[in-house]
């Protein structure tokens, strides 16, 4: 029965599946039972002795036959090979599963690898199984990643052949393991290759640079990430040439002959992405340095006392919007010249741009004066009877909420008039004014921006 290259009929039970086949997942068998079924096993399996069963075989070729077979057939028919030594046996068995048009890319890396593994080469692969070269090599690579990381990455993601292949770009292994582990697609993957290769460019022009300055005698200052030729010089922050550490590199000469001319007169400073050269000057002597400090100081204190008489004057504002509110009695002569000035608040809203407090969002698009007492109750609200008041005054109770809680300063952090602030107040005095509002004098030049209080008095 053990003849080689002979078709002989093998009793099932003297079959068994090969150890160490590569292929452990052998896809869905519901067609290939059906025709083996109906038409019987139409190619042979490939077989060699079982050297742990004198009278048993273990199969090389044919495990999806032999296991769709089960249950039908008692007998296949095999051919037996004799005198392959393991390793080869492995090998006729990744052959054979390599030329298989099922197999997934990452499938025929394990493959691949498992051939390298067993002594052949890229081009023996390329020979044995019909894939180029090129295409073996970017399958290898596929079996160098960390095998958990891809497990774990295909749970939400499945990289393209096209992914793999812009992984390889990244020469350090682990660094590509950590941009497949933190991608969540591809164009995550390809942004994330894309920045480390820019970040390993940049990086090494700065180390060619860095050797040339230092070998020309200019000093690295470490935490101002700055190259100097000569101490005592004051950095201006005035940039007006750089070296871009993302291009290719300068020659050597070309370095040189830029650090001769503008050594003494200026620094290179280290930027994100480019060697910057800056201007420098001497700094005053410590007088001069002394008396500016002195200056900056009383500025500063200025501006603080400045900033308190500001918001004084905003909280007398406020209070007198809260006075004016809760006190008035002003009628309208009409529904048409309440809905007007409503409008006309509803725009002050949208000029400031933040929510009204008791008032549902639908009431900036409304024209029934009805829909408007469907408000949102605040507990915190302070004004009474603040339910039996008509539509205009409850937006205005709002409107005042919003300036008073949300435009809390008239000044920018400098000290200059913050415009958008004071043009909604200035809006909001003029229209209260139509209905009996009173504004003081000494807040007209504070509301204008044209106060002394503000940085350089103003505009």
């Amino acid at each position: 029965m053990k003849d080689n290259n002979k078709i002989v009929m093998i009793p099932r039970e003297l079959l068994v599946p090969h150890p160490d086949n590569p292929r452990k997942d052998l896809g869905d068998l519901t067609e290939l039972k059906e025709s083996i079924r109906e038409h019987g096993i139409m190619q042979n399996l490939t077989v060699v002795c079982d050297d742990d069963d004198e009278d048993g075989y273990k199969i090389l070729i044919g495990h999806r036959r032999f296991t769709a077979s089960e249950g039908i057939l008692n007998e296949l028919p095999c051919v037996v090979v004799k005198g392959l030594s393991h390793n080869e046996q492995v090998g006729i068995m990744l052959c054979e599963n390599m030329q298989r048009s099922d197999l997934t890319y990452i499938e025929q890396a394990h493959g691949f690898q498992m051939m390298l593994d067993l002594g052949d080469t890229v081009e023996t692969i390329s020979k044995k199984t019909g894939f180029s070269k090129a295409t073996v090599k970017h399958r290898l690579a596929i079996a160098e990643l960390d095998q958990e990381v891809l497990n774990d990455v295909k749970e939400w993601f499945q990289p393209t052949i096209s992914d793999f292949i812009e992984l390889e770009k990244v020469k350090d292994i682990e660094k590509r393991n950590e941009i497949l582990q933190d991608s969540t697609c591809s164009k995550d993957l390809v942004g994330a290759v894309e920045d480390y290769l820019e970040e390993e460019q940049m990086n090494e022009n700065f180390e060619f640079y860095k050797k040339i300055f230092l070998e020309a005698g200019w000093v690295w200052e470490e935490k101002n990430q700055w190259f100097y030729y000569q101490e005592g010089f004051k950095h201006t922050d005035t940039a007006f040439d750089s070296l871009d550490l993302r291009e290719k590199q300068l020659t050597i000469d070309e370095v040189r002959k830029l650090m001769e001319k503008i050594k003494g007169e200026v620094h290179f400073g280290r930027s994100y992405r480019a060697l910057t050269v800056r201007k420098y000057k001497q700094p005053k002597d410590k007088a001069d340095k002394d008396e500016k400090e002195k200056e900056e100081k009383r500025k500063a204190a200025q501006l603080k006392k400045n900033k308190a008489a500001l918001k004084e004057i905003r909280s007398q504002i406020c209070d007198a919007y809260l006075d004016f509110i809760v006190e008035s009695d002003y009628t309208f002569k009409s529904e048409k010249e309440e809905l007007s000035f409503i409008w006309c608040l509803m725009d002050v809203a949208r000029d400031m741009s933040v929510t009204l407090y008791h008032l549902p969002d639908k009431v900036l698009y409304t024209t029934d004066l009805v829909s408007l007492k469907n408000y949102n109750k605040n507990e915190n609200n302070p004004l009474t009877d603040f339910d039996n008041w008509t539509p205009a005054f409850q937006l205005m109770s709002n409107v005042y909420w919003s300036l008073a809680s949300g435009y809390n300063s008239f000044e920018e952090y400098d000290g200059r008039p913050r415009e958008k602030c004071l043009s909604v107040h200035r809006t909001f005095i003029n229209l209260l004014k139509e209905i009996g509002f009173r504004e003081r004098e000494e807040w007209k030049t504070v509301l204008d921006g044209m106060s002394e209080l503000y940085e350089k008095g103003g505009k």
